[in-house]
């Protein structure tokens, strides 16, 4: 649900009973979303999801496309020879 800034200051407690049952709960201000309300249990989800940027290239997913070697690329180059 959608709360513009003043009604989210005014109906706070609302707000977060919402954010509890339903869902993230954005709150707008001037018209654009600005800040979600969501529950711990949420954002602790979506926390324990995201992983070091360098662990992902250290040990990417077994779906991720393999890099080609570089004699590969270096024949893709014209005028390189190796």
């Amino acid at each position: 649900m959608k709360w513009p800034l003043a009604d989210a200051k005014n109906k706070l407690s609302e707000l977060i009973d919402l954010a509890l049952s339903s869902g993230p709960q954005f709150i707008s201000r001037r018209g654009h979303d600005v800040v979600v309300v969501l529950s711990i249990s949420h954002y602790e989800q979506l926390s324990a999801q995201r992983k070091p940027f360098t662990d992902f290239l250290l040990h990417p997913p077994a779906s991720a496309p393999k890099a080609p070697e570089i004699n590969e690329i270096a024949r893709r180059i014209p005028g390189l020879n190796l």
